[in-house]
């Protein structure tokens, strides 16, 4: 019975060194922020060989690593997807969250400013919250009674809403992925562009 429970207090070390390894690569990805193809099929191929041999607690770990380079990976084709600032107008660069506390997936935001407005572009993939909105977003009678309209950005069910001087575009990408563009402007010109200047295809 001792040996027994040796063994099972050894193997929640080994989890919990594990899980400190793997935040640890985390905080590296972000920093770094390049993730290869290479990685991340060592990172599959360890959590199979790991599964094989009977160690679960090494196994759910290595698995999370895994599921989080692939998620910096596609943070990294989101983040290089997004427009640079127009004529005019600055950016600081993107703010990106893997599985935060309130949502699975990834979130990118980048903010757009100039001496009198700003715009944010928040893309959020997969993510089971969001996609179970998507009909909503897009049913015409929502739209209407939100006072919207459903537009077309390069192929893609749109919604564009005004809300006093705040305007709001959703674009859904792929049952997916949602764009959402807003900012405190006049009118929706500017915001239009920088839509249109989106990678919609890359990030899908």
């Amino acid at each position: 019975m001792d040996d027994e429970l040796g063994t099972t207090e050894m193997k929640k070390f080994s989890y919990l060194k594990s899980i400190s390894l793997s935040l640890t690569i985390t905080s590296l990805l972000l920093v770094s922020n390049t993730v290869t193809s290479g990685e991340i099929e060592d990172s599959i191929k360890l959590s199979a060989e790991k599964y094989k041999s009977g160690d679960l607690y090494a196994t759910v770990s290595q698995l999370k690593s895994a599921l989080h380079l692939v998620q910096t990976e596609k943070s990294e084709i989101i983040v290089n997807a997004l427009p640079e600032a127009l004529v005019g107008w600055e950016t600081d660069g993107e703010n990106v969250a893997l599985n935060d506390l309130f949502m699975d997936g990834i979130k990118v935001e980048k903010d757009y400013y100039n001496d009198d407005y700003d715009i944010e572009i928040s893309v959020i993939g997969g993510s089971s919250i969001i996609s179970e909105s998507f009909s909503m977003i897009t049913d015409k009678a929502f739209v209407s009674a939100s006072g919207g309209k459903s537009i077309d950005i390069k192929g893609y069910t749109s919604v564009l809403s005004k809300d006093d001087d705040e305007i709001e575009i959703r674009i859904i990408v792929n049952d997916t992925t949602l764009v959402i563009l807003s900012g405190n402007l006049e009118d929706e010109t500017v915001l239009l562009n920088y839509a249109n200047k989106i990678d919609l295809d890359a990030i899908k």
